[in-house]
């Protein structure tokens, strides 16, 4: 069919695969239309639309070759956005980077500079979305493997504010799976509440930037400290629930 970016190519046994799916089918519309919209301001916003389809396709069809195009057309699209400009040291690049595993050490490829200015944003408060019966169960915000993803206050309250109460645009917002949010808080059997929790501090809780070995980080992971949909992210050290100290619960919505 065609190709996307430098490196991004749809054959027609791709297209096939696609086709199967509702949001296979919108991305294809949507990459047939791309050089209309390549020429407009905003190439980024063309190209965020683009990865969130094929995303949310290649979640139903569970298959590599989707997953792969879904991840390398997310990280085009970060990029495209400037975020990531002098991001990394001489010799690395996303792609490299993303063809490691395990993923290289962020002190190996990352601009010490541009680290700086990237973890500034999440000093003072951080947040994270969570269920609360997730953490009532183990005891624990974060990860088996001790890892916590945060992201910058701006991005979680303007996330919340655009979202208000529509639990699916606010997962959406997120980049999570639909239902992630909506399933527990619609089983009247296990009431449940979705929690942003506000984070003291996180400076003093061995704040980094993720390097996508951590249990949080999915395939769709990209270096350089970005969610596929442009969020600001790091990680911290997980935090027992009995540090109320540490945090502060603020309700979203709760089972009815």
């Amino acid at each position: 069919m065609g190709v996307l970016g430098r490196d991004i190519v749809i054959n027609e046994a791709l297209a096939n695969k696609l086709n199967q799916t509702p949001d296979g089918k919108a991305f294809l519309d949507k990459y047939n239309k791309f050089a209309l919209i390549y020429g407009g301001v905003r190439v980024s916003d063309a190209l965020l639309g683009l990865s969130k389809s094929l995303r949310s396709s290649a979640t139903v069809l569970n298959d590599p070759e989707v997953t792969n195009l879904a991840t390398e057309l997310s990280a085009e699209a970060v990029q495209t956005t400037g975020l990531l400009d002098n991001a990394f040291l001489s010799g690395w690049t996303k792609e490299r980077i993303l063809a490691q595993k395990p993923r290289p050490s962020v002190a190996e490829y990352i601009n010490p500079t541009f680290e700086a200015q990237h973890l500034d944003k999440f000093k003072g408060k951080a947040y994270r979305f969570t269920m609360e019966n997730a953490i009532n169960k183990y005891g624990v915000i974060g990860r088996e493997d001790g890892f916590v993803f945060i992201l910058a206050e701006e991005d979680a309250l303007r996330i919340v504010n655009e979202a208000g109460s529509d639990i699916a645009k606010l997962e959406k917002a997120l980049g999570l799976p639909e239902g992630q949010f909506q399933k527990p808080l619609n089983n009247p059997v296990e009431p449940d509440r979705l929690l942003l929790l506000e984070i003291n501090s996180p400076e003093n809780l061995h704040l980094r930037m993720a390097n996508g070995n951590e249990k949080g980080a999915n395939e769709y992971w990209i270096p350089g400290g970005y969610t596929p949909d442009n969020l600001a992210e790091a990680v911290i050290d997980a935090i027992p629930t009995t540090r109320i100290d540490l945090y502060k619960k603020i309700e979203i919505a709760r089972t009815k």
